[in-house]
């Protein structure tokens, strides 16, 4: 059976993390990525040189994912906030992004959920009002004329540490995703490797269960096992980090074990893989972002899939 289409991906927002703020990195750190044969930029700007973003978005023709979610985690806006009126602001910020994506000529708006919450009964009850503020912005998002569509991701994070989030375990990315998609046909997940492993979970196996729901997948890498380090949690350090979980070799490895499972099967539509490395202060982003696409090129190379888009 052939492999779907792979798309590649560069998240802006770790590489250059001024670049939220200043029009004239984001479209240097397009123009870099469009260099190195990205074929996806993920980005969020919150600058006022929108036009600039716009222009390089085009000129370069690369693809891109707009990434609200940095906003709702860093301003504690929650879709499934139990107080009516601070939905109702999380939802209206959330169209507004979606607006926002659509000025960009963006395919999709990446969102995130609210806080865990305690004891079952308050989960299930966040996780229904999650599940109908997606299915409002889905709505939303489909557009008119049908070329204006853009889809809605939402993605998983470590329920059981930093940052805390509601979704989430991969039970709970199914339920959620189950839901939605028998209402709206824009919705999709997206899974980060780190973050599973910092959930304590099995990568490939949590993707096969997600397979139907997952065409978004962030490759990033984490430390866990020293819980004093200061990178410790949801920092993406780069792949082969001291202290890390990941070197290289893990990242062929993982990337082969994809491809060879079910996760990959019966695919009609393309799967976008974006490299997520934070890059710290005193460092160059420009050679982080190049050591990230030769690290992910040689893993490609020896992991040997047959159909990434040229």
């Amino acid at each position: 059976m052939q492999s779907p289409e792979i798309r590649l991906s560069a998240v802006i927002t770790g590489f250059f993390p001024g670049s939220v703020a200043d029009g004239s990195e984001t479209a240097r750190a397009v123009e870099a990525c469009a260099r190195l044969g990205f074929h996806t930029v993920e980005f969020f700007y919150e600058g006022e040189d929108k036009g600039l973003v716009q222009r390089v978005l085009r000129s370069t023709g690369v693809s891109s994912i707009f990434l609200p979610a940095l906003a709702l985690k860093r301003e504690k806006l929650d879709l499934g906030d139990p107080d009516a009126n601070r939905r109702r602001e999380a939802v209206k910020r959330a169209r507004g992004w979606i607006d926002e994506a659509r000025l960009y000529g963006s395919d999709s708006v990446m969102l995130v959920s609210g806080p865990e919450r305690g004891g079952e009964a308050g989960r299930e009850e966040a996780m229904a009002r999650l599940a109908d503020s997606l299915i409002e912005l889905c709505g939303h998002a489909r557009g008119q004329p049908p070329g204006q569509r853009v889809d809605i991701c939402l993605e998983s994070f470590n329920n059981e540490g930093e940052p805390w989030l509601l979704i989430g375990p991969p039970d709970r990315c199914s339920a959620l995703a189950r839901e939605i998609t028998r209402h709206c046909g824009n919705f999709g997940l997206t899974m980060d490797l780190s973050h599973i492993l910092q959930m304590g979970l099995e990568p490939v196996s949590v993707l096969e269960s997600l397979a139907p729901w997952c065409r978004h997948l962030h490759l990033a890498n984490c430390v866990i096992r020293d819980r004093e380090h200061p990178l410790f949690g949801d920092k993406h350090p780069e792949f082969g980090y001291p202290g890390g979980e990941l070197d290289e070799e893990d990242l062929t490895g993982f990337i082969s074990r994809l491809f060879s499972s079910g996760f990959m099967s019966g695919r009609s539509e393309p799967v976008t893989i974006g490299m997520e490395v934070i890059t710290r202060e005193g460092q160059d982003p420009y050679e982080k972002l190049q050591k990230a696409r030769s690290q992910l090129d040689r893993a490609l190379e020896r992991a040997r899939p047959e159909h990434i888009e040229e």
